[in-house]
């Protein structure tokens, strides 16, 4: 399925250069929130997988 136009300008205008992905990382620890990273697609843990 193809991404519309509307959730592809939404992805570029999410994306942070590196100095604010940093300070937002910063901000986020001090939430107490755990920040993690993804290289490309990825897909989340679900039963298909360990079967």
């Amino acid at each position: 399925m193809s991404p519309t136009m509307s959730e592809t300008e939404n992805a570029l205008t999410s994306l942070l250069s590196r100095s604010e992905a940093g300070a937002r990382c910063y901000l986020e620890r001090l939430r107490g929130s755990k920040v993690v990273f993804t290289n490309g697609v990825f897909d989340l843990l679900h039963r298909g997988h360990v079967e």
